[in-house]
């Protein structure tokens, strides 16, 4: 399952359970992080200079130091579709 939305390009890695969830506009991972506690009420688990980690909804979201995230621990593909048009829809209402 891989999605181009007009906003995200959503899909599976290669080497994992995951998805790669990368947003078409850049935007830093302290703007990420910043619009998903804000929007979507996620909570901050690690946090360095170069990764996040949030947990939102189920999920574990890395968000690295270039803006790409990965999903983690969603195994329903429906689930994961709809957690990344959510991302998508707190970045658009910038």
């Amino acid at each position: 399952m891989s999605v181009d939305d007009e906003y995200y390009i959503l899909r599976p890695c290669k080497s994992d359970r995951a998805f790669k969830l990368m947003m078409k506009k850049g935007y830093s991972m302290a703007v990420l992080v910043d619009k998903l506690r804000v929007k979507l009420n996620c909570s901050i688990l690690a946090e360095t200079r170069h990764l996040t980690v949030v947990k939102l909804q189920d999920a574990l979201v890395t968000i690295h130091s270039n803006g790409d995230m990965v999903i983690r621990e969603l195994i329903d593909e429906t689930e994961v579709k709809r957690l990344a048009a959510s991302i998508a829809e707190a970045m658009r209402e910038m």
